[in-house]
């Protein structure tokens, strides 16, 4: 598996896809304005970043509805995790203890996290839809 980089000429966003080298789209649906971001071929040929220049991250993952992003602002503000959301839905996540901690009132669960982020053992419960007004 490779990480393969795409950028869109329009906006300026970036992503990175994993993909087999047979097997990898030559472009992606840009996320911020809706055209087509094209392979990087420059960007993959760089050198990979220290893991704190990823930093803010925007997780598609841990997504929730536009029409929650306010909900969501309000509850994790209220658990003393005060997050951003783009207008798609995805959370930003500013440092790695941000992360652990949004992962962890959310009852999420990150399989690549380390040490210091939640376990299954601190996402005791699952979130039920009366949690929150939909």
């Amino acid at each position: 598996m490779a990480l393969y980089s795409y950028s869109c000429d329009a906006c300026g966003w970036t992503t990175e896809v994993l993909g087999t080298f047979d097997n990898h789209p030559e472009s992606v649906v840009c996320a911020s304005c809706g055209k087509q971001a094209t392979r990087d071929i420059g960007r993959d040929l760089q050198k990979r970043p220290k893991l704190s220049e990823i930093w803010p991250m925007a997780s598609d993952a841990a997504s929730v509805h536009s029409s929650q992003i306010a909900q969501f602002r309000e509850f994790d503000k209220s658990h003393g995790v005060p997050t951003d959301y783009l207008p798609d839905g995805r959370p930003v996540w500013r440092s790695r203890g941000h992360k652990r901690d949004y992962c962890k009132i959310h009852h999420l669960f990150d399989k690549d996290g380390g040490y210091g982020d939640a376990q299954h053992d601190a996402c005791p419960q699952q979130v039920s839809p009366q949690d929150f007004d939909f």
